[in-house]
């Protein structure tokens, strides 16, 4: 399955394949590999100061995994020194690296968030990324998230309120990897998700407008 993936992703020319791509090979445990691919991004694509920036935060991040792959650590019992790297990432607001490493602090007690999390758009130039983002923060107020039961055996119940059509649902692991993706039809509904087959652990939740995450909740199975 990762297999088919990581091709799937080496197939397609943008920049967050190739992140995807990463995270896959590292899930293999391959972190040289991993590395590898991830330096050669700045050769392959031209990089707005944004995207730098992010890709600076980026390979923090990375960095921090590969050291809890070669170590053979849990990724969600840091030590103190592992601790202020993802504080300081996470205190960065660096789009997804900030949100990853946000949530393995949630996940392991270390903080308490509970706002939504706005990210600009990688696809987009630097100046309509900041419209986009301006626009969403603009909008939150029609925009709401609920996951109940948590803890969680079977299903949860995700509630949403969408002001537009173009939504989805996804739940990813601490890590950042998608395990349910879900597209919304209705502006204000509930769905219905069986996580039976997931492994016991921490989870999170996001409420997507378009292709920007607004809110986020946790989510833990048993």
């Amino acid at each position: 399955m990762i297999d088919s993936l990581i091709n799937l992703y080496e197939n397609e020319n943008t920049i967050n394949s190739k992140y995807h791509q990463v995270f896959y090979t590292l899930q293999k445990n391959d972190v040289q590999s991993a590395e590898n691919l991830f330096d050669t991004i700045p050769d392959l694509f031209y990089l707005t100061a944004y995207q730098q920036a992010y890709h600076q935060a980026m390979e923090d991040y990375i960095d921090y995994l590969a050291n809890i792959i070669q170590n053979e650590e849990n990724i969600i019992a840091p030590d103190s020194a592992q601790v202020e790297i993802l504080e300081e990432l996470a205190s960065l607001e660096s789009g997804m690296p900030s949100v990853y490493a946000r949530n393995i602090l949630l996940a392991c007690g270390k903080i308490d968030y509970s706002e939504p999390i706005y990210l600009p758009n990688l696809n987009k130039s630097s100046f309509q990324s900041d419209q986009d983002f301006q626009h969403t923060i603009k909008n939150d107020f029609s925009q709401s998230l609920k996951v109940y039961p948590s803890p969680a055996n079977d299903f949860v119940i995700v509630e949403f309120s969408l002001s537009t059509l173009d939504g989805k649902i996804v739940i990813h692991d601490v890590t950042g990897k998608d395990v349910r993706v879900f597209k919304l039809n209705d502006q204000r509904d509930q769905i219905i998700v069986n996580v039976s087959d997931l492994k016991p652990g921490f989870y999170f939740v996001s409420l997507y407008s378009g292709s920007h995450p607004i809110a986020s909740s946790k989510l833990t199975i048993k």
